[in-house]
């Protein structure tokens, strides 16, 4: 999305204007990216017009590849856990529950799973994903660390150097977007009340443009004024999450980097194909030795031409299938470039097996690892800007934060879920052997599951109160029916029976024939 040289998007003689002008120049080639890719995928294909009664024939396989790899990333989210620290005897990591806790609540109240879907789709089409973490006051609810995702059009980001490993640590980062101008005399505010279009007042619109440092924030106005502010994170509060990690670059990869020339080779030949169907459809009718007026058009209608004369309509002498065998081409290919299997796009509805699913998916289970190496990353880092806000308006988790090291703090570890079904049975029945063979312990099984920490705790917790209960009703019903026993003997008129030894009998009787 390019920036407008006129209003409503600000004046050309603003400051702030001419700021971005110098920086759409400098990104001029990533902007025109994001541009092209946004287009494609919202349908606008065509950068030319028709005739109205000649349609344009758009087959918009860009959204529908764009939203499978968003999919197939967030099937079951993510999970946060705080992982061991081999280095440190002493550390626990159920110590760090409270984290955990404080992270989940967090990301929850930003609605986790859209949340994520939005990252992955914002990362799936321009190849980029900038997440900013902000406090947000203005909640019903207490204060508390908000997660937004800032457009890529509207992050230019600075570095240390033009190229190598100096482009990938960052300087700064400028934000701009357009929003309602807020500041104006109390004239201007009855101006925009007496302008109203149907019953809605009109407003300005300006540029808001800030640049971040780690120590300090600077806001851009109009009229040249700047406004310093300090940053009390210590920190740029700007995550970029690229979507397919390009080595030795900064920027990610998109989804459709090489499915634009496809997706337009595919749209005009499915053009030229509906041109040729609809000409044939309603032909040309090719009258000679004969004038068009002596002849009545309609149905049942009979013509009576001179022998020298023919009427004719305008066949289709060649075949389509050539063409359609070509479009098919174009289409395998643009999904196999993509990395998508044809049973996503046209399922068969057939039982497969795990192991027969992770075959036919394996591509895409390829480029969801990719994915997933750039987003674990993206959301620790983000998990570490949360805590910084939390240890500056939660006292509380100040305090218990205050009791361990930085690097335990600032050290999360993101599972994400399975994309496939998965044969519960089969991995139920290994961990069972591996359980009794004494390979593994509970503990260890239920993570490879992928359940966090406070779930595992809680899931061995509920298990040793069912042993106590166990035990307790044992206990209860040992005692009921030892008392039974002992009643049963009291009642049986011998109270003290004794069973005689048969070692002490022996022995006396043969002492007796001894003796005789």
């Amino acid at each position: 999305m390019a920036i407008i040289d006129s209003t409503p998007f600000g004046k050309p003689d603003s400051r702030t204007h001419q700021m971005l002008t110098g920086y759409m120049q400098k990104h001029a080639h990533r902007m025109r990216r994001y541009e092209d890719y946004w287009r494609f995928y919202r349908g606008a294909h065509w950068a030319r017009t028709r005739h109205p009664d000649d349609h344009f024939v758009t087959m918009n396989y860009c959204t529908r590849i764009v939203d499978i790899h968003a999919d197939f990333l967030t099937k079951d989210g993510f999970k946060i856990v705080i992982p061991d620290d081999p280095e440190s005897e002493e550390f626990e990591p159920q110590s760090m529950d409270f984290m955990a806790k404080a992270l989940d609540r967090v990301w929850n109240q930003n609605e986790r799973n859209d949340l994520l879907l939005n990252m992955a789709q914002m990362a799936g089409i321009t190849g980029d994903c900038f997440v900013r973490v902000s406090l947000d006051t203005d909640s019903i609810m207490s204060p508390y660390p908000r997660i937004e995702i800032i457009p890529s059009n509207y992050v230019f980001p600075t570095f240390h150097g033009p190229h190598g490993p100096a482009q990938q640590k960052l300087h700064s980062v400028l934000i701009s977007y357009p929003k309602y101008s807020e500041n104006g005399s109390a004239s201007a505010l009855r101006n925009y009340e007496m302008k109203e279009t149907f019953g809605e007042p009109v407003q300005d619109l300006e540029y808001h443009v800030e640049r971040w440092y780690e120590d300090r924030v600077i806001y851009y106005y109009d009229n040249g004024r700047e406004e310093v502010k300090p940053n009390p994170l210590g920190v740029i509060p700007i995550v970029h999450i690229p979507n397919y990690p390009i080595s030795g670059e900064y920027y990610g990869r998109s989804d459709l980097a090489f499915i634009l020339p496809l997706q337009r080779e595919l749209n005009e030949k499915c053009t030229d194909v509906s041109d040729v169907i609809n000409y044939h459809g309603s032909p040309v009718t090719i009258v000679k030795g004969i004038k068009v007026s002596h002849l009545e058009r309609g149905a049942n209608r009979t013509w009576s031409i001179p022998e020298h004369a023919s009427v004719e309509n305008l066949a289709l002498n060649g075949e389509l299938n050539s063409s359609l065998q070509y479009l098919e081409t174009i289409r395998k290919a643009m999904f196999e470039i993509a990395g998508i299997p044809e049973q996503v796009i046209s399922p068969t509805h057939q039982y497969q097996s795990a192991v027969a699913g992770s075959l036919a998916y394996n591509s895409m289970i390829n480029l969801r690892k990719s994915k997933i190496t750039s987003f674990r990353r993206g959301i620790r880092d983000i998990n570490s800007l949360i805590v910084r806000v939390l240890r500056l308006i939660d006292s509380r988790f100040a305090d218990q934060a205050a009791a361990h090291p930085p690097q335990h703090l600032f050290h999360t570890d993101i599972v994400f879920g399975e994309p496939l079904p998965r044969n519960e049975s089969i991995e139920l029945d290994r961990a069972e052997t591996r359980l009794r063979l004494g390979l593994s312990s509970r503990r260890l099984e239920m993570e490879r599951m992928g359940m966090s920490r406070p779930e595992i705790e809680r899931v061995l917790e509920e298990i040793a109160e069912e042993q106590e209960r166990q035990m307790a009703l044992e206990n209860t019903f040992g005692d009921a029916l030892l008392n039974d026993y002992e009643e049963e003997r009291v009642s049986s008129g011998n109270p003290d029976p004794r069973r005689p030894n048969t070692e002490v009998n022996g022995e006396k009787i043969s002492q007796d024939a001894e003796v005789r």
